[in-house]
């Protein structure tokens, strides 16, 4: 019983970089897409490296927003409306995040999980200003960058996406969903090349990076780099190998 997450981890894995053999294979999402990938091997292997777990998403964002005093008790009331977010009662969450607003109108965090409920409800206007008023107020949490690059780019804004994703990469050098999200904001500009050396930074701190590895092998592909993109798979497989019998306890 104790293999069979991970053997549906390896699959699920598997699966989208075989895919990166076709042509027809669409840009990746964000990191958020490999949560469930982390999760289960945080659960399964605990000793791997630490980046694997780094942007946890919006709990762990915006549990760690602040620590300061809190005489408002406004950190009490975002945190119910994380919870009922998580349970998918949006208009509710979003009705605790106003109550915040009010007692604390240049509260950054709250603006925050506005733009995380406005995303997962797909009003997008909405979530990217939500998102840039909390960069106004506070641009010290990179995940406020990440999510409204991201949402750019669901609006086609590609630009402006890269823009905020500079911005942001410029403040947090070493953050690997802002360099993924950049990565993609150049490819939709037909950029690969540039968008190449992102997803390749990445993979050489992250190997386990699925999302970068199928993003890299689409834009060397739309480049005609046929034998690289091969490369890369094989790679990907061999290392996906390598950490299931890790697992496993094979030498």
């Amino acid at each position: 019983m104790k293999a069979l997450p991970i053997a549906c981890l390896f699959a699920a894995t598997l699966i989208p970089l075989l895919l990166c053999a076709q042509d027809e294979v669409p840009l990746g999402d964000v990191a958020r897409n490999s949560k469930a990938e982390r999760e289960a091997l945080r659960k399964a292997h605990p000793n791997v490296k630490a980046h694997i777990w780094e942007e946890d998403g919006a709990i762990t964002a915006s549990a760690a927003w602040d620590t300061g005093s809190d005489p408002t008790g406004a950190r009490e009331i975002v945190d119910r409306g994380l919870e009922l977010d998580h349970q998918g009662r949006f208009d509710e969450a979003l009705g605790e995040y106003t109550k915040v607003l009010k007692l604390r109108p240049d509260y950054a965090r709250a603006y925050y999980d506005i733009g995380v409920v406005k995303d997962e409800q797909g009003k997008t206007s909405e979530a990217i200003a939500a998102y840039k008023q909390a960069i106004a107020l506070d641009e010290t949490h990179f995940q406020c960058f990440e999510n409204l690059g991201k949402v750019l780019i669901d609006a086609g804004q590609y630009v402006a996406s890269e823009d905020v994703l500079r911005t942001g990469l410029r403040l947090f050098p070493d953050n690997l969903g802002i360099m993924l999200n950049l990565g993609n904001a150049v490819a939709r500009q037909r950029r690969f090349d540039e968008a190449i050396s992102y997803f390749r930074r990445i993979l050489d701190v992250a190997p386990e990076r699925n999302d970068a590895r199928q993003n890299l092998c689409y834009s060397l592909l739309q480049l005609g780099r046929s034998d690289e993109a091969d490369k890369v798979r094989a790679e990907g497989l061999k290392f996906l190998i390598t950490v299931h019998k890790s697992f496993r306890g094979v030498p």
